[in-house]
């Protein structure tokens, strides 16, 4: 890994491929987290052991807890065999010691064509994602949105819409429709942070106050 700005935290035996992860800093990086590619957003912070693979977009102001798995890979359904064998570019070899592995023909790892999801997986803005969370790859998670510690997150997820369970369902949201709809529109995180340095943030309705009369 290159060199860390010094406003940012990464620790340093955390695996974050700088060539392939575009890093907004600041940001926080925990103990043995993975970071495959695409990009994080200032103010975001991951906690240890939370391995992100490939094409995860993560916004601002969002926290990672432990152990969360994100845009996780994904096996072949659609194939004779769903194991690792066959398959090319991994990025590593999965029986490194068996020299008859070389007279397997691989092919790639297509997506069965019943899934709707893509390959891209968006987590917006001041998202909360709960410690041991699983979500698979092409999900969209909404700004504002909490999903709970343990959750496997199959579906979009609205913003400000908190979900919790396996598969993770709507608990309820954060706040009324209203209020969302206001806040999706000031989009309080694309604020310069000395902007934001004087809002009282257990006050909602005061900040938007104040966020909104800026804008005139």
């Amino acid at each position: 890994m290159s060199a860390i700005p010094e406003h940012s935290s990464i620790s340093e035996d955390a695996q974050i491929r700088t060539e392939h992860v575009d890093i907004e800093h600041p940001v926080g990086v925990g103990p043995r987290v993975e970071f495959h590619s695409g990009k994080i957003g200032r103010y975001s912070g991951i906690n240890a052991d939370t391995i992100i693979y490939g094409g995860v977009i993560i916004g601002r102001f969002t926290s990672i807890a432990r152990n969360c798995q994100i845009a996780c890979a994904e096996h072949p359904l659609h194939y004779l065999s769903t194991s690792l064998f066959q398959l090319s570019e991994l990025g590593f070899d999965a029986f490194p010691n068996d020299p008859k592995q070389v007279l397997i023909r691989k092919i790639p790892n297509t997506s069965p064509p019943w899934r709707k999801r893509g390959l891209e997986t968006s987590i917006g803005n001041d998202v909360w994602i709960g410690a041991n969370a699983i979500i698979l790859r092409g999900i969209t998670i909404g700004d504002g949105a909490v999903i709970a510690a343990g959750s496997v997150v199959v579906n979009d997820v609205a913003p400000y819409a908190v979900v919790g369970g396996n598969p993770a369902c709507l608990l309820k949201h954060r706040f009324d429709n209203k209020t969302i709809a206001e806040l999706l529109a000031i989009r309080w995180w694309d604020r310069p942070i000395e902007e934001l340095a004087e809002l009282p943030f257990d006050d909602v309705f005061e900040c938007m106050r104040r966020l909104k009369k800026s804008l005139l």
